[in-house]
């Protein structure tokens, strides 16, 4: 899994790609450097057309991922999700979690 952000003064781009499984999933986003980019911004978006390969790990790190921006007061929208993760959703039953704030058209 790779993460690259882009931040302006009040929101941030936050482009996922590769695998995003139980394989390369080993902690909390929001407990490494990197989220220190994210301190400043009230607006995340995460675009996640470059994914590869998911399973239901990698969706629960997307939920979780947008619990803990909600839980410091940071919107959170998802665009470009894959099918894959879509599905998984669905069958889960955390497709109002997930879906909520998708956009899938930018």
């Amino acid at each position: 899994m790779n993460i690259s952000i882009s931040v302006d003064k009040t929101s941030a781009d936050v482009a996922i790609s590769g695998e995003l499984n139980q394989t390369v999933i080993t902690k909390n986003f929001w407990t490494s450097k990197k989220s220190a980019e994210l301190s400043t911004v009230q607006k995340i978006t995460v675009h996640m057309d470059e994914i590869k390969n998911a399973d239901t790990a990698g969706l629960a790190w997307l939920l979780n991922f947008k619990r803990d921006a909600l839980k410091v007061n940071k919107e959170c929208t998802f665009v470009k999700v894959p099918p894959k993760i879509i599905e998984l959703a669905k069958l889960s039953g955390a497709d109002k979690l997930l879906i909520e704030g998708v956009s899938n058209d930018k």
